[in-house]
């Protein structure tokens, strides 16, 4: 049969016997179009389940959520009618005495009639009776105690008083006439009675009404019948004390705080409402209690299970059968390609596991054939970093189980002022000139490793004599000698000869302590200071550098720690041709503890470096924005606008302008008395973001001055884009513009530019007269410099 091709069961219509073969060749060893469909009848699973899962969490959310909601209407709605049946019966009591007082008819048949009748209207009541001022019933409902002294009963007493409305009870005379409960339970009724009174206030009489517990049943039965929904829910009326009023199980025996307390919202989804019924001690403290199972309520998501369920297994099912049969045509290929890469192993070099290279394992064997791709440089054949730390990985461990390591040195080499020669000839030529580098690299290391780590970098792993670490070292340096040498010689290329140094870094390696990637970070050292000394140098990795590697740690340590209360702002005033000061600038120091004041020409840097100079400019902003508050209500300083110097990384910060928009909100300072100063090197990012985060800025009245002008790379053509405010002459322009021309006429240019872009122009550095006058004749009429005064604490800044 042909792997590539379908079964013959297929022709032959045998369906049963092609899923028979699929199970025995899956069962016997999954080749790639097995683990294709079993990867796929996993997927399928694992989606489905997944699916499940999300929708059972969503689906339950919203059915608890609308289940809490119902149950939240129901029991409102069951309290408001109970309420309201108990003040209509209260209400047709107190009618009922005031018609009896009224009408001079105590002692009449009449009024046996009318309290049958009302007894037959409203079955609620077990007995409604009358008595006299004494207490001695003039007639009842049914005829049911006439003539009993009912002087002595709760009723009585609270109904001779006012309006009266008693706590659920046994009655010790009216329950022995009445007919029982057919649950055996013995009955409970609520008291009701009102004074009845003559038209002059003299009491005759109580009108007492006996209500059967049960009618709350009635209401509760009532209020459900008359839903358009029916759920299997669970009622309960509890008294003021917890005892059932009414309960839909009469097996349920938990008082009400034992089934709030033992309800888990696993189980039950329960909510409550209180009647609310004034009575002589207060509201009525009845609770009505709707509770549902969250198995009734949750139906849904368990369909939805048991049909997922179905379903899920179903598909995985057909879809791995059909990619079982679909990656029978993708075989044929993958076979093809495994000898390829097969054939290309046994070409290059790579040394395949024997047992994957003879097997029929496809996916493993291009899997490993991938890898020993993926350790090769593309463009010059020479391995990758990767690679390189794989062998340095071996040096490690081979010094690690030998008892005296021998040293081996690690060679960093950079292309001089390549990226200028990439950006000059292209990179097409650039590519040129790295392959005809790995070329000689190779005939000078010979049998050495030779790696390209990435763009111009490249590595050597020499074979060196051993001996100790000085001598180990000493044999670096002369063969990075003879490799700078041999890149004395220009480079044939086809756009023309070229010649390229190199710049080399060595790292000693004595210890299997140290990892590969410390090894090649101390070699990267070396390469840089090689870079900064010139160009075509060899350094060896030492002490010095460790040590200063280490110091700027600790430097960077100390200023993260320093922040932010080992800083403090100082304010050099800005003044105009009257010598009046209109603003300032607000400069940070770091007071270090130990060393005093830091120069900001050491620490900022730094800053921007590491980042810190975001978490830094956050909070000079915080101190101008609180001084420009606490100025707003000084009469004499009010008027002051403070600059604040924001840097190039700390502008192109994503949060920077709702952090200005925050801090402006929180201190409440004026927008329109801050100056945010800008240098060149702010504007050579996208300058259409640039003036996006400007002009956001400017909305809120925020100020703009370009700082430095004139010894970045500004350009007049988008200049004129930017919603500046002011310019600022550099003090090294304004030092020489009287002994320079140059100097001069770039000052003389600046002035000139912002009076035709319509923006204010300032010198900073001024400190002789000389230097001011002759600022002021050529247009200049705002200076800041130590003519004026040094940077100052707050409490000192002149006015």
């Amino acid at each position: 049969m042909d792997r590539g091709g379908l079964p013959p069961a297929v022709a032959l219509g045998g369906g049963r016997r092609i899923g028979a073969r699929a199970i025995r060749s899956v069962l016997r060893r999954p080749g790639l179009r097995e683990r294709l469909a079993l990867a796929m009848g996993a997927f399928v699973v694992s989606i489905g389940v997944g699916l499940t899962l999300l929708m059972e969490w969503r689906l339950a959310a919203g059915l608890r959520e609308s289940a809490q909601q119902r149950l939240e209407y129901l029991a409102r709605d069951l309290s408001s009618r109970i309420g309201e049946d108990l003040r209509e019966r209260r209400l047709e009591v107190s009618r009922l005495a005031l018609v009896l007082g009224s009408s001079d008819v105590l002692n009449s048949r009449a009024v046996q009639q009318t309290l049958d009748g009302l007894q037959t209207r409203v079955p609620a009541y077990a007995w409604i009776g009358l008595t006299d001022a004494r207490g001695h019933v003039l007639a009842g409902s049914g005829g049911l105690l006439s003539g009993v002294d009912a002087s002595t009963r709760p009723w009585f007493l609270g109904g001779a008083r006012a309006e009266f409305f008693g706590d659920p009870h046994v009655a010790k005379m009216l329950g022995p006439l009445l007919p029982p409960e057919r649950s055996g339970e013995p009955l409970r009724f609520f008291d009701l009675a009102s004074p009845v009174r003559r038209p002059d206030g003299t009491m005759v009489g109580v009108l007492g009404a006996h209500l059967y517990t049960g009618w709350i049943r009635t209401v509760v039965e009532r209020t459900l019948d008359s839903r358009i929904e029916h759920f299997p829910l669970e009622v309960l009326v509890a008294d003021n004390t917890g005892d059932w009023l009414y309960k839909t199980s009469p097996d349920l025996s938990a008082t009400l705080a034992a089934l709030l307390r033992e309800s888990p919202p696993t189980r039950y989804l329960l909510s409550s409402a209180k009647v609310d019924l004034p009575t002589e001690a207060g509201k009525l403290a009845w609770t009505v209690l709707v509770r549902e199972e969250a198995s009734d309520a949750l139906a849904p998501v368990y369909e939805n299970r048991r049909q997922m369920g179905i379903v899920v297994p179903l598909l995985a099912l057909s879809l791995a059968f059909a990619t079982w049969l679909i990656a029978g045509r993708l075989a044929r290929p993958v076979e093809r390609v495994a000898d390829a890469a097969r054939r290309h192993a046994a070409t290059t070099g790579h040394a395949l596991d024997a047992h994957v290279a003879g097997g029929r394992d496809e996916a493993r064997l291009l899997d490993l054939t991938l890898q020993r791709l993926a350790l090769r440089d593309s463009l010059t054949g020479l391995i990758n970093r990767s690679a390189l730390k794989q062998r340095l990985a071996l040096l490690q461990r081979a010094q690690a189980v030998t008892a005296s390591p021998a040293p081996y040195a690690v060679l960093l080499l950079d292309l001089d002022d390549f990226h200028m020669f990439n950006n000059a000839r292209g990179h097409e030529h650039g590519d040129q000139l790295l392959r005809a580098v790995a070329e000689r690299l190779r005939q000078v290391a010979c049998a050495d490793t030779v790696a390209r780590l990435g763009s111009d970098e490249f590595a050597l792993l020499p074979g060196l004599p051993g001996g100790a670490d000085e001598d180990v070292a000493a044999h670096a340096q002369a063969y990075a000698e003879r490799v700078v040498a041999a890149f004395a010689a220009p480079f044939e290329l086809p756009g023309g000869a070229h010649r390229c140094q190199v710049s080399i870094g060595i790292a000693v390696v004595d210890a299997a302590a140290t990892l590969p990637e410390v090894a090649l970070t101390e070699a990267e050292l070396a390469m840089q200071e090689a870079k900064r000394l010139g160009k075509g140098r060899v350094v060896v990795f030492d002490d010095r550098l460790q040590e200063g590697l280490i110091a700027q740690t600790r430097f960077e340590q100390a200023l993260r720690a320093a922040i932010p209360s080992q800083l403090l702002v100082l304010y050099q005033p800005q003044v105009d041709r009257e010598g009046r000061t209109v603003g300032a600038e607000l400069l940070v120091r770091w007071k270090h503890t130990e060393q005093g004041l830091v120069s900001p020409a050491m620490f900022i840097p730094v800053a921007e470096q590491t980042g810190l100079i975001v978490d830094i400019g956050r909070w000079v902003l915080e101190q101008a924005c609180r001084q420009l508050r606490a100025w707003s209500d000084d009469p004499l300083r009010r008027h002051l606008v403070l600059a604040v110097n924001v840097s190039s990384r700390e502008f192109g910060h994503p949060g920077f302008v709702d952090g200005v928009r925050e801090v402006l909100a929180a201190t409440g300072a004026d927008p329109a008395r801050l100056k945010i100063e800008l240098t060149e090197s702010a504007l050579a990012a996208d300058v259409g973001e640039v003036v996006a985060r400007m002009a956001a800025l400017k909305s809120l009245g925020v100020r703009f001055s370009l700082d430095d002008f004139g010894t970045g790379f500004s350009s007049l053509g988008y200049l004129q884009r930017l919603p500046l405010d002011q310019l600022k002459i550099d003090q090294s322009f304004v030092r020489g513009m009287l002994t320079e021309n140059s100097s001069a006429s770039i000052v003389h240019t600046v002035i000139a530019l912002g009076e035709s872009l319509g923006v204010e122009v300032i010198a900073e550095g001024v400190e002789t007269e000389a230097q001011r006058q002759a600022l002021a004749e050529l247009g200049c009429h705002h200076y800041q410099g130590y003519l004026f005064a040094r940077p100052v604490p707050v409490e000192q800044l002149p006015l």
